[in-house]
């Protein structure tokens, strides 16, 4: 299918992908999971949650940790091209500000940016993730550990237990 994503089916995206990331922004009775298909992926590297299951069970612990990880996304650049009628591939990069403790935290530099390419799927009448793929693009202090985890040995950021 050669026909682009219309102007509605990508503020349709938009919205998802804004959804999305307040979701994980700010935790409450929203779950993120409920945002990808049944079998939807989420995927850093080598890290990798298989399905909405694994995916909410994921943020429910990221949610009760102590102390609190208080974060900020921030999505620019998304782009929208059409694999088939009901699938959409979105490209966007992603800065994330991270810290651990009470508010008012201290800003710095972004703990890491990351180039996103998802795969979007029409489910009935809304737009969901059938995989959510990030890769790092640079990683500072205060980065989620699923990705300092990856990180080669020797970098001095590295983590050495998986998340």
């Amino acid at each position: 299918m050669a026909t682009e994503p219309t102007a509605e089916e990508s503020v349709q995206l938009t919205q998802l992908n804004s959804e999305y990331w307040h979701r994980v922004d700010h935790p409450g009775k929203e779950e993120v999971a409920s945002l990808y298909a049944a079998d939807g992926k989420m995927v850093f590297g080598e890290f990798r949650l298989n399905d909405r299951q694994a995916i909410q069970g994921f943020f429910q612990a990221r949610n009760a940790s102590v102390p609190a990880r208080t974060t900020r996304h921030i999505s620019t650049n998304l782009r929208f091209h059409r694999i088939d009628s009901r699938t959409i591939q979105v490209r966007s990069i992603v800065s994330v500000y991270a810290a651990l403790g009470d508010l008012p935290l201290t800003a710095g530099a972004p703990t890491s940016v990351l180039d996103f390419e998802d795969l979007c799927i029409r489910s009935d009448d809304r737009w969901l993730y059938q995989q959510r793929s990030g890769t790092a693009i640079f990683i500072g202090p205060g980065a989620a550990p699923f990705l300092t985890f990856q990180l080669p040995p020797g970098h001095p950021l590295k983590t050495e237990h998986s998340p």
